[in-house]
């Protein structure tokens, strides 16, 4: 991100911070919607880059509070697919390694725009966990977005 301002109120325990505009980027729900995500190479990096995006978040420590599709902002205009979070006040550093994922993915399933289907969740999890914890981490998840709403669960409805 390119900052232009930023100020931080420590006793308040709160900060602002002001980026260029991101004229180039949409939100992943409106690019997953969109004609150009029906170009398979494309839809596959898009969803790798922002798997790869949020692992990284999570590996860190960090859960985003708010991961929506919405708030996934995704440019395709150079060569490499470019990935921004937005909604960064909500980020929280998390002690609990396995339940912020969880939550954060949850949401993110949940809330996903219409044209994400059980394949794209597949290979997000796929390139978020790897092979190894696919399976454990995928029964998981199902089991909580079940109890949140049924219907999505279409979109973890895959064999590992």
């Amino acid at each position: 991100y390119q900052v232009c301002l930023f100020g931080e109120d420590r006793a308040k325990n709160r900060a602002a911070m002001i980026t260029v505009a991101l004229n180039e980027h949409v939100t992943l729900d409106d690019w997953i919607d969109s004609e150009a995500a029906s170009e398979t190479d494309l839809r596959t990096e898009v969803i790798t880059t922002v798997a790869t995006t949020v692992s990284q978040l999570h590996n860190a420590g960090h859960q985003h509070g708010c991961l929506y599709g919405k708030h996934i902002l995704i440019s395709t205009k150079t060569k490499d697919v470019d990935v921004r979070l937005l909604d960064l006040e909500k980020i929280r550093s998390s002690f609990l390694r396995l339940t912020a994922p969880l939550q954060d993915l949850d949401q993110f399933f949940r809330h996903s725009a219409a044209g994400w289907t059980a394949s794209d969740s597949l290979l997000f999890l796929r390139t978020y966990c790897g092979e190894s914890r696919l399976r454990r981490f995928t029964e998981k998840l199902r089991r909580r977005v079940q109890q949140k709403d049924p219907d999505t669960c279409r979109l973890l409805d895959f064999n590992v």
